[in-house]
């Protein structure tokens, strides 16, 4: 009889759970230090649609040049620095994991972006910063919700980093939106991702009497130009890279060759990699002769 009783119980605890809401997890992509992981919630087994308008289909030099565009600054009433939310080394590579994210996940399925940014000073890497977010679409806008933008890893961390949560700030900071997309939260923006500005990326900068001058970095696209004197794009001296750039160049190259990329893309792409390359520097200009 006590054994019936326990049985019963034991059933009636799985089937309580089993109605319950429970968070489920997916990863995706794990590679070069980012990771994409789907999440969404069951109840009772099934998948709890939240209308999310997935699986969407958005390249990832559109959403590279649209998360370049959004900037933050800190709380604090004082501050006046205006940073970009995704750092310009890992613009291009956050840009085709969310795009891959965004492709996979249905419409039950946020997508959580950790994006690790290594820093290299005398050819050793000495410290890990972090920039993490959820994503997804919904009545046809992109949805971003910061959580930690270039936050410094603890190099021996008690607790292993928290995944982030719309609206759980983690980090003091708000978002900067521009122009086609508006500040739903202190830390989240809505995209109309389809918006013809979004063909170009640009970077922000402050004048030193607090004028914002944003200007273009990377091109979507690129029309053919004619042979003639070298742009200071194409002046980049690679010098000894690094090989994680190499690696970067490599797979590149690779896109390149199976027609997944225009070239222009293939020539924003590369340019990028390249600056963000720690021995890379523009060539210096050649030097001028003295006056007789």
């Amino acid at each position: 009889m006590v054994l019936a009783r326990a049985l019963l119980c034991g059933v009636l605890v799985l089937a309580v759970v089993g109605c319950g809401t429970r968070t489920v997890r997916r990863t995706v992509v794990e590679d070069s230090g980012i990771e994409v992981t789907l999440r969404g919630q069951t109840k009772g087994g099934a998948p709890v649609d939240k209308g999310f308008q997935h699986p969407a289909a958005i390249s990832g030099v559109r959403l590279s040049h649209l998360l370049s565009r959004i900037d933050i600054r800190g709380d604090d009433e004082k501050s006046t620095d205006r940073t970009p939310a995704i750092p310009a080394e890992i613009l291009f590579d956050v840009g085709d994991a969310l795009s891959k994210g965004l492709s996979l996940a249905d419409s039950s399925q946020e997508v959580v972006i950790m994006a690790k940014r290594r820093t290299r000073r005398l050819g050793v890497f000495n410290e890990d910063y972090l920039t993490s977010f959820v994503a997804f679409v919904r009545d046809d806008r992109l949805y971003i919700y910061l959580s930690r933008v270039d936050w410094p890893i603890p190099k021996n961390p008690q607790d292993p980093v928290k995944e982030p949560q719309i609206d759980k700030p983690v980090m003091k900071f708000h978002v900067l939106p521009s122009e086609a997309m508006q500040a739903v939260s202190q830390q989240g923006v809505a995209a109309d991702w389809r918006d013809p500005i979004f063909k170009t990326p640009t970077a922000v900068r402050v004048t030193a009497t607090g004028k914002v001058v944003r200007r273009t970095i990377l091109m979507e696209s690129a029309p053919d130009k004619e042979a003639g004197p070298a742009t200071e794009d194409e002046n980049i001296v690679g010098g000894n890279l690094a090989p994680e750039t190499l690696r970067k160049l490599a797979d590149l190259e690779e896109a390149r060759r199976r027609g997944e990329l225009t070239e222009g893309e293939y020539s924003a792409r590369k340019r990028s990699i390249l600056l963000a390359d720690p021995s890379s520097s523009p060539a210096p200009p050649a030097a001028t002769p003295p006056a007789p």
